[in-house]
């Protein structure tokens, strides 16, 4: 079987099934944004992720400063930990250079990851650096969640109401090389509310909506008219046909936050998020019994939800 066939997360799977851990620390394995262990400190968890930037799939270096590339490497990894609940804390980056590369375009990426670590008060602690035909970067992030506000994807009940921060679509204009992890919202979440689950928008919503109700053996409805469009979604809609809500469901790297609560906590969290953040929370969806499926309510009607989102190993037009 070629990788065609099974796609990114289908492989993903294969891998699970290769890497099982029986070790007793390890809370979450494969499958989550993070991984989750059990930590030095008795009433916290460990968050380790990683995620890389490869040239020519993740960015163009004729539209992406080094800088950008530098702040976007360790950005989405952050936006993983923020998806747990968590505050980051440490990072190993390994890069992969062609020997055309100026010493000053190194230098630029660095500051880029710099400026990112020192706003979320990440320590780079080293890595590796090797040469490559093309550029890619890797980052491992360590970070720490308390185990009371500790949020997955799997914990999604019936008649929970799915949030989203932000606006959605057209990330491929500006917002994947310059979005801001949303960490202070994350914690602020998950300190003064009861969050089911959650995750960080990184393949679509379609697609990442689905993740939660699988992983939660749940049933699915978005809410198309209520989805919040960016203005870069209406935008790329003029240049596409495609409606701006195609781009809301399933452009990716909006890096926004998705999230479950109960019904009662939204009108509250929703007006509170607003005053203290000024960010904008909107209800997209509810999760219904696992043999609704996954729809999709839109113009008076329902269809079927595909959940495609971004795959590297599978046609993303």
């Amino acid at each position: 079987m070629k990788l065609s066939q099974i796609g990114e997360f289908g492989l993903i799977e294969e891998f699970k099934n290769i890497l099982q851990t029986k070790d007793k620390n390890v809370v979450i394995g494969i499958g989550d944004d993070t991984a989750v262990i059990k930590g030095y400190r008795k009433n916290h968890y460990l968050l380790f992720t990683e995620d890389a930037l490869v040239q020519n799939i993740h960015f163009n270096l004729k539209n992406i400063s080094w800088l950008q590339i530098g702040k976007k490497a360790l950005s989405v990894n952050i936006s993983d930990i923020a998806a747990m609940g968590g505050i980051p804390k440490f990072a190993l980056i390994s890069i992969g250079l062609p020997q055309k590369i100026s010493v000053s375009q190194c230098k630029n990426l660095y500051q880029g990851i710099k400026k990112t670590a020192d706003k979320y008060k990440v320590s780079i602690l080293g890595g590796d650096t090797v040469s490559a035909k093309e550029l890619f970067i890797s980052i491992s992030l360590l970070g720490e969640v308390e185990r009371k506000n500790l949020v997955t994807r799997n914990k999604a009940k019936e008649g929970d109401i799915l949030l989203v921060s932000g606006s959605l679509g057209g990330t491929i204009l500006k917002k994947h090389y310059s979005f801001s992890p949303q960490v202070d919202l994350s914690r602020y979440l998950v300190k003064h509310f009861k969050l089911s689950s959650m995750i960080d928008l990184s393949d679509g919503l379609a697609s990442d909506a689905v993740k939660i109700a699988q992983k939660s053996q749940v049933g699915l409805i978005l809410f198309g008219d209520d989805v919040p469009l960016s203005s870069d979604a209406k935008k790329l809609a003029k240049k596409t046909s495609k409606a701006p809500l195609c781009h809301a469901l399933f452009d990716g790297e909006d890096y926004e936050l998705l999230f479950t609560v109960p019904p009662r906590s939204v009108t509250k969290l929703i007006q509170q998020v607003k005053e203290k953040l000024k960010i904008l929370i909107t209800p997209v969806g509810k999760i219904v019994n696992k043999k609704e499926g996954y729809q999709l309510y839109s113009n008076h009607k329902y269809t079927k939800l595909h959940p495609k989102g971004f795959d590297h190993f599978l046609s993303n037009t």
